[in-house]
C-alpha cells in the first residue's frame, strides 16, 4: 500500500458498472455493449414512475448511414407486438418492409401502408366532429390549418391577423351549431369569409392592412369547389384508423412540395389525435420521419405544442426522427416545442457531426460524460458480430450507450439497403411468402413440403455443426483463461489473495481477505466471452498483461502472481 491524494485514488474505482435489464413488464431488447448480454430495457414508463421523466416523447438523430431508421423498426416492432397502436409518417419507405410483415402475418388485418398518390390522395374534413363539440383544441388545431394554408413557411402571421381568423372560425362553428342546413366543410367555411364575414368586417371598418380578406380568399382558392386541391378537406367520409394497430403513410411523392406536405401531415396528426380521444387506456405511438420539417415552421409552435399535451394526457407518445442536422441548429422550432417536449433523447452514430457536435451538445442540453459516450458509439465493436449502438439518455439523468442486434429475419425486415429489399421480396413472391389468404392448398401443401426438408436439413446440420461450435468456445476458453492460473496477491491489501484453478466444468477463481469471515474464500466462476473475462457475480477482470504479470479486478483493485499453478494442480 502507498498513500496518496484522493483524485489519484479514485482512479482505481469501475467508472461503469454491468447493464442491468429493467423490472417493467413494457421494454424493448437491446444488448449490453460490454458482454452482448441481452437486456430488457423500458424507456418509455418506468422513467416516469420513477421521476426520471415526466413524458414519454422522443427525439431521435443520427445521420445517413448510422442505422436510426434500422433501430426505429427494432423499437416500433417491439412497442406493435406489446399491445400499442403505431402511425408512422414516413419521407422514404423505411418501414415498407415492416408493415409488409405485419400485413401478412396478420392476413390483411393490420400493417396498412398508404401511400399518397393523385389517384388516390390523403384526404378529410377538419371541421367534421362526431360528438358536435369543438372544443379549445379542436379550434386552435382548425386554426393552425389555415394559417399553414395561407402563410408561407419564413411569413408569421400579425397579432391583428391571428385575431380576425380566429374570430372567423368561432362565428363559423357557431353558425354550424345554431344552422342544421350548413354542412361543415372548408367550402362552406370559405363562402362564410367570403359573404358573412366579410360584411362583419365593413362594418367594423377593419383595415386592410390588419386583415386583407381579398388576399386571404385568393391564396385558400385552391382548396375551394373546383380549385387544384378542392379533395383535401371537403372529405364526406373519415378515415378509420381506430381498429387498425400499425399504420404507414408514405408521403415521400410530396415530400418536396411546400404546399401539400405541411396540409397532409397535419390532417394526418389530426386523425391521429381523434383515435387518441377514442382509444381509452391503449397506448398510442406517432412517429415522424423527416415529416416533421413540415410542422416546424412559424405559427406552427403553439400547435406543436398542442400535439405534445394532447398526447401526453390519453397515455400516448410522439417520437420525431431526423437526419439532418442543420434542420435542428437553424430552427427554433424544433428546440422550443420538440426537443423540449421530449425527455428521452436517441442518438446513433455521430462521428460525421464531430466538428458541430458543440452545437448539437448545447441544443440537447447533453453533459460532457454523455458527450463522451455519444462520440463512443462504433468505436470498438467486434467486427464478428453483426450490430450498431446507440446512446439513450432519460431526462438528463440517466444514460447509457446499447447495441441494437438482431436475428437474421428482423434484419432482412428492417434493412433500408435497397439491393438488400429487392432481394428479399423477390424471393417472398418466389417462395409465396407466408401465404395469402386466398392461397391455393397446393401451394399450402409445397410449402409444407418446403419448410419440413428444410426442417430436415436444419437439424442435420445443428447435430454435426453445434458440437464443434461448442468445441471451438471450450477451446477458445482454456487457451484465454489457461495462463492466468495460479495465485496472485493483492497490491492493495495486504494478505488477501486469488486463486485460479480448473474446475470440473470451468475455470473457478477464489477470493480470499483476512478478517473477512469466509474460511475458504469467495468463488466464482471465471468464463471468457468476446476478447472480455468476467465473474459470475458481475465483476470483471479487465486487464491481463503478461509482461508484467499483473491482473486487475474491477471492483478489487490490482494483483501480482505469486506461483503458477502445475498442470496436475490445475
Amino acid at each position: 500500500s502507498f498513500p496518496t491524494f484522493l483524485e489519484q485514488a479514485l482512479c482505481f474505482f469501475a467508472g461503469e458498472t454491468a447493464y442491468r435489464s429493467s423490472p417493467s413488464p413494457f421494454g424493448i431488447k437491446l444488448v449490453d455493449r460490454l458482454s452482448g448480454i441481452p437486456l430488457h430495457l423500458d424507456i418509455s414508463d418506468e422513467p416516469i414512475k420513477r421521476g426520471i421523466t415526466t413524458n414519454r416523447n422522443k427525439f431521435v438523430l443520427g445521420p445517413s448511414g448510422s442505422g436510426k431508421s434500422f433501430f426505429m423498426n427494432h423499437l416500433i416492432r417491439h412497442y406493435y407486438e406489446q399491445g400499442a397502436h403505431v402511425l408512422l409518417i414516413d419521407t422514404g419507405n423505411s418501414y415498407k418492409g415492416l408493415c409488409e410483415l405485419i400485413h401478412r402475418r396478420t392476413r390483411g388485418e393490420d400493417g396498412i401502408y398508404l401511400n399518397y398518390t393523385d389517384e388516390a390522395p390523403i384526404c378529410f374534413n377538419p371541421f367534421y366532429v362526431e360528438d358536435g363539440v369543438y372544443d379549445v383544441e379542436k379550434r386552435e388545431s382548425i386554426k393552425t390549418l389555415i394559417l399553414t394554408l395561407w402563410k408561407r413557411e419564413d411569413e408569421a402571421p400579425t397579432r391583428s391577423e391571428e385575431v380576425a381568423l380566429s374570430n372567423a372560425v368561432n362565428l363559423y362553428l357557431t353558425k354550424i351549431k345554431n344552422d342544421p342546413a350548413v354542412v361543415p366543410s372548408f367550402d362552406t367555411f370559405y363562402e362564410f369569409v367570403a359573404t358573412d364575414y366579410r360584411r362583419l368586417l365593413q362594418q367594423k371598418k377593419v383595415r386592410e392592412k390588419d386583415f386583407d380578406w381579398a388576399n386571404f380568399l385568393n391564396v385558400l382558392e385552391p382548396f375551394y369547389r373546383g380549385g387544384e386541391y378542392d379533395y383535401l378537406l371537403n372529405s364526406n367520409r373519415q378515415m378509420d384508423l381506430l381498429h387498425k394497430r400499425f399504420i404507414v403513410f408514405e408521403l415521400d411523392n410530396i415530400s418536396e412540395n411546400r404546399t401539400l406536405l405541411p396540409v397532409v401531415t397535419i390532417i394526418i396528426m389530426e386523425t391521429f389525435l381523434a383515435k387518441m380521444r377514442r382509444l381509452q387506456g391503449v397506448r398510442k405511438v406517432l412517429l415522424l420521419e423527416e415529416a416533421w420539417k413540415a410542422i416546424a415552421k412559424e405559427g406552427m409552435a403553439s400547435y406543436v405544442k398542442y400535439l405534445y399535451k394532447t398526447v401526453r394526457k390519453y397515455f400516448g407518445e410522439a417520437i420525431v426522427v431526423t437526419q439532418e442536422v442543420e434542420d435542428i441548429i437553424s430552427s427554433p422550432i424544433v428546440k422550443e416545442s420538440i426537443i423540449n417536449n421530449a425527455d428521452c433523447k436517441i442518438l446513433l452514430d455521430q462521428r460525421k457531426y464531430r466538428n458541430k457536435f458543440d452545437q448539437i451538445q448545447t441544443l440537447l442540453g447533453l453533459t460532457d460524460k454523455e458527450r463522451a459516450q455519444v462520440l463512443s458509439i462504433n468505436l470498438s465493436n467486434d467486427p464478428a458480430c453483426r450490430y450498431k449502438e446507440v446512446f439513450i439518455s432519460l431526462g438528463g439523468v440517466q444514460s447509457a450507450v446499447y447495441a441494437t442486434e438482431v436475428s437474421d429475419e428482423e434484419y432482412l425486415a428492417f434493412t433500408t439497403e435497397q439491393t438488400e429489399k429487392m432481394e428479399v421480396y423477390a424471393l417472398a413472391e418466389k417462395l409465396d411468402g407466408d401465404s395469402w389468404p386466398n392461397a391455393a392448398a397446393g401451394s399450402g401443401r409445397r410449402r409444407a413440403m418446403r419448410r419440413y426438408a428444410f426442417g430436415i436439413v436444419g437439424t442435420a446440420l445443428a447435430l454435426v455443426v453445434l458440437p464443434c461450435l461448442l468445441l471451438l468456445t471450450v477451446d477458445m476458453e482454456e487457451r484465454r483463461i489457461a495462463p492466468l492460473s495460479g495465485r496472485w496477491a493483492s497490491v492493495l491489501h495486504p494478505g488477501a489473495t486469488a486463486d485460479i484453478r480448473r474446475g470440473p466444468e470451468c475455470y473457478i477463481l477464489t477470493l480470499r481477505r483476512p478478517g473477512e469471515g469466509f474460511r475458504h474464500g469467495r468463488t466464482f466462476r471465471l468464463r471468457y466471452r468476446r476478447g472480455i473475462y468476467y465473474l459470475d457475480a458481475g465483476r470483471r477482470v479487465a486487464l491481463y498483461a503478461p509482461t508484467t504479470n499483473r491482473l486487475l479486478l474491477l471492483p478489487g483493485g490490482s494483483y501480482r502472481r505469486i506461483t503458477n499453478l502445475k498442470k496436475h494442480d490445475s
